[in-house]
């Protein structure tokens, strides 16, 4: 996928996903935000991703740390 794909355009899901949270101080950082911020707005992101899956049959398990 690249950052044009849509949902409309997703026509499977893999069956492996990794998310790697990184650069949310960076993201802060650029946005003149605090840093707590940054971090709520991945979960959130990560939410959607989830709440997308389930509507498309979901994933066997979202592991987090």
């Amino acid at each position: 996928m690249n950052r044009h794909t849509t949902v409309e355009t997703i026509t499977y899901l893999p069956e492996h996903v990794a998310i790697i949270m990184d650069g949310n101080g960076r993201w802060a950082e650029r946005r003149n935000s605090p840093r707590l911020k940054s971090h709520q707005v991945g979960v959130k992101a990560v939410r959607s991703i989830e709440v997308f899956t389930e509507s498309r049959g979901g994933l066997t398990t979202i592991d987090s740390e």
